[in-house]
């Protein structure tokens, strides 16, 4: 599982928390295309921080020209979340984002991730 960086969102997880955390991620250089992101929203309760994401969406160009395509996978409850994945496509765009409910099958598709060229 090497290059895959897990994010576990639980119930007490606030926006502010995960923009911060991004920015300390991207600072370190853990979080760019060539690296997979697994994100854990299985305790997720509550509300979307819609600005928190778009905060996120801005720190940086997720995926330049020349660089793999992103790879995000969204480990969920249940498949309710289906239309988060169609709202975070659409913010990052050029991201390949899937759902998922069983952790072994999100690292199994992140694993598969091409290499950049």
């Amino acid at each position: 599982m090497d290059g895959i960086v897990l994010i576990t969102i639980d119930e007490d997880t606030t926006g502010p928390t995960v923009v911060a955390a991004a920015t300390k991620a991207v600072e370190a250089g853990l979080l760019a295309p060539e690296i997979s992101v697994l994100v854990d929203l299985t305790k997720f309760v509550g509300t979307i921080d819609w600005a928190a994401i778009h905060a996120v969406r801005e720190m940086k160009d997720w995926a330049p020209p020349g660089s793999a395509t992103s790879r995000v996978a969204l480990l969920v409850r249940d498949k309710a979340f289906a239309s988060l994945v169609t709202l975070l496509s659409a913010l990052f765009s050029r991201a390949a984002l899937q759902l998922f409910t069983e952790r072994e099958a999100a690292f199994a598709w992140l694993e598969t991730a091409p290499k950049a060229p």
